[in-house]
């Protein structure tokens, strides 16, 4: 049937259209039933009414589970082809980290360049994945964990998707910030956790819970005086956060969206556990390298 080949617009249209429908036809029905004093018409009110009801819901009921086996069919082939980019990109990056490495050479800055090409280009499937699957449009980023002499622990943007990437890149660095001053980097870097991800829902009702906490939300985008949490200043409103490790973390992938109850906990972390496990391996090896 080509109706479920038309564009989301028009089958939302449609299922809106036939509930209507139904309901108008059902009221209709009942209402001939109980106010029509014609015995013939009070009849068939009744029965064409209610008829047409269960007709359109019959109907849409249908539609409705084609729609969703639709979905699922087109979800499962998304994240097949997902797994095959990440899987593509991987091996990419890892054989330019290679060359160098059998080269007996250290990696060049156009080298790293290449690489960061690739990263970008996973953060970009990502994005698109989750923006599929929850139908909210997402950011993602690699942030880097590194140490200054006095061992304490920083963390800095090591690159974004492409369409974050071009909204920052005129003139703005990424800052280094205090691993401590951010509540999912300081959780995920633990050696006492293993839930293996940070995952907010709404970060500003996470924000207003914690403010006279003994553990409060921490951000360093965030402003260091207690504010209204209706004044929300962060782009990104649901979260979430994976660690880049195997044994110590070297870093976080992180994913966002305007949105609140943009994300399923159920359904939305096995994936960017893969693609960061993917991530320490590149990263690593570039480390190694």
């Amino acid at each position: 049937m080509h109706f479920f080949k038309f564009p989301d617009t028009v089958r939302t249209f449609v299922h809106k259209s036939f509930a209507w429908i139904s309901i108008i036809s059902a009221i209709l029905g009942i209402w001939g039933a109980l106010f029509v004093t014609s015995i013939d018409t009070k009849l068939l009110l009744a029965v064409s009414g209610i008829s047409i009801a269960l007709i359109l819901t019959l109907i849409l009921g249908i539609f409705v589970t084609k729609e969703h086996a639709r979905q699922n069919k087109s979800l499962t082939e998304d994240q097949e082809q997902s797994f095959f980019d990440l899987s593509r990109k991987t091996r990419e990056a890892l054989e330019i980290i290679l060359f160098n490495t059998k080269a007996g050479q250290k990696i060049s800055e156009t080298d790293e360049e290449r690489i960061k090409v690739q990263l970008i280009a996973i953060l970009d499937m990502l994005c698109v994945y989750y923006k599929r699957v929850t139908g909210k449009k997402c950011r993602a980023c690699i942030k880097t964990i590194y140490e200054d002499n006095k061992h304490i622990a920083y963390v800095s943007t090591y690159v974004r998707d492409s369409l974050s990437l071009e909204v920052t890149r005129h003139g703005i660095k990424y800052q280094s910030d205090l691993l401590l001053d951010n509540s999912d980097f300081d959780f995920l870097s633990s050696p006492t956790q293993d839930k293996g991800y940070f995952f907010s829902n709404n970060l500003q009702q996470d924000y207003r819970a914690n403010i006279n906490s003994a553990r409060p939300y921490k951000n360093t985008s965030l402003p260091k005086k207690p504010f209204d949490p209706e004044k929300w200043p962060l782009p990104y409103k649901s979260s979430i956060v994976w660690p880049i490790r195997s044994g110590e973390c070297i870093g976080f992938l992180a994913l966002d969206t305007a949105e609140t109850e943009a994300f399923i906990e159920t359904r939305d972390i096995m994936f960017g556990q893969i693609v960061a496990t993917h991530l320490y391996y590149i990263i690593f090896a570039g480390m190694e390298a």
